[in-house]
């Protein structure tokens, strides 16, 4: 069974796993990581002090809440970055996991809270934003639907 990983609900907190059952009938458990990604919005001047000097402080995140930070162009400026914090599901067997990778994204947000604290950088809400891709769009036509 061919699936898509889409749940086709626009930027949904939590990806849909795609089947995993081969043709054959058998199951394959966590065969390939799942991420589920929380994005929020960095001014472009403070996403050196959230990296750290060579990386250390992403690291320290990676270590502590097994989360991955990844820096993204802001589809509308040059003066904000998006902050793309992605947790790995390894497993996709039941709740427990999707639990799992939820509390690796919360750790790390409150990591790069503790760095930002509010009194501080009152403009760092850590707000979650949705950003739809800007690449070409397709039309779908009704005679390739089945």
């Amino acid at each position: 069974v061919k699936g898509s990983s889409d749940s086709g609900k626009g930027c949904s907190d939590v990806a849909t796993p795609p089947s995993r059952t081969p043709a054959s009938g058998s199951s394959v458990a966590g065969d390939l990581p799942i991420p589920s990604v929380y994005e929020f919005v960095l001014p472009q001047l403070l996403v050196g002090r959230l990296i750290g000097r060579h990386g250390t402080f992403v690291h320290q995140i990676k270590e502590k809440t097994n989360a991955s930070i990844l820096i993204k162009r802001h589809p509308d400026t040059t003066k904000l970055k998006i902050c793309a914090v992605e947790g790995m599901q390894m497993d996709i067997e039941g709740a427990l996991e999707m639990i799992r990778m939820q509390m690796d994204i919360e750790g790390a947000l409150e990591m790069i809270r503790q760095k930002f604290p509010i009194k501080k950088y009152p403009n760092i809400t850590l707000e979650q934003v949705c950003f739809m891709p800007t690449g070409p769009v397709m039309p779908i036509l009704p005679e390739f639907l089945q």
